[in-house]
């Protein structure tokens, strides 16, 4: 797959006519919308049905300011071709479990205020192992936890189901 940087999906089509200078001259009929051009810029159709598609570690980022576009098409585009995206474990454990920080803390045993430090500064390592324990994780994802990890937290999910710790 990947990101369709060609006439059809460009900013500046307008009913099939150029509204910029590349491959098209200012005013000219497109005859042909496959046409790659370096002048492309993302029209809103295709930057909504692009947003709606990403996955949600990606969207998320954008949303909340985190990463800019030309970031977001990067990371879009290395995750297409399968690479692994560096991802917060906490909002990978909210989103795959779907449950609140607040519901985290409560099967970890901490105050919120532990996991939201977790979340922004890292987790502390004597509470690692605790909390792999606890949530059947590796604690290798507490150091690193990428778009490639989302299976095993999934499974980890299926394990706090299966011993009535996750209510979900």
């Amino acid at each position: 797959m990947g990101i369709n940087r060609t006439c059809e999906t460009c900013e500046f089509n307008f009913e099939g006519i150029c509204a910029n200078s590349g491959v098209y001259q200012y005013g000219e009929k497109i005859s042909d919308p496959g046409v790659r051009c370096d002048s492309w810029s993302i029209g809103l159709e295709y930057y909504t049905k692009i947003l709606k598609a990403a996955p949600w570690y990606l969207s998320k980022l954008l949303r909340n300011c985190k990463i800019n576009f030309d970031d977001f098409m990067e990371l879009l585009e290395k995750d297409m071709r399968g690479e692994p995206i560096e991802i917060n474990l906490y909002d990978a454990l909210e989103e795959v479990y779907g449950i609140t920080i607040f519901q985290i803390a409560d099967i970890l045993g901490v105050p919120v205020t532990v996991v939201i430090y977790a979340r922004n500064r890292g987790t502390v390592e004597k509470r690692v192992y605790d909390f792999a324990s606890r949530l059947f994780l590796p604690t290798a994802l507490f150091d690193k936890c990428t778009s490639l990890d989302i299976p095993t937290i999934k499974l980890s999910k299926e394990k706090l189901l299966k011993n009535g710790i996750l209510f979900v």
